[in-house]
């Protein structure tokens, strides 16, 4: 095998499957990564691996504390939108 396809291997095993719960604290200073692989990471890598994987993304943060530092403010504009529409979620407020 050639080297490249020696170290996928190797990481395989580790990859999320529909069993796996990705848990991601700190939220708000996620960005938004990019798309078109410039900035690497951010709300893009998450939703794709997820895509892939089927595993399951659970979020925590404070949408009221630090933005991330790239573009993008994701956590907190689903944190609106989940109010407005009434959507549950888990909020602690003390």
């Amino acid at each position: 095998k050639q080297y490249w396809q020696e170290r996928v291997d190797k990481y395989q095993a580790r990859l999320p499957d529909k069993n796996t719960l990705i848990l991601v604290d700190e939220a708000g200073m996620v960005g938004v990564g990019g798309a078109d692989g410039d900035i690497a990471g951010g709300w893009d890598a998450l939703v794709r691996i997820i895509d892939l994987t089927g595993c399951k993304l659970m979020v925590v943060g404070d949408d009221h504390q630090f933005k991330p530092v790239e573009a993008g403010d994701v956590f907190r504009k689903v944190i609106e939108m989940m109010r407005v529409k009434g959507t549950n979620f888990c909020e602690l407020s003390e």
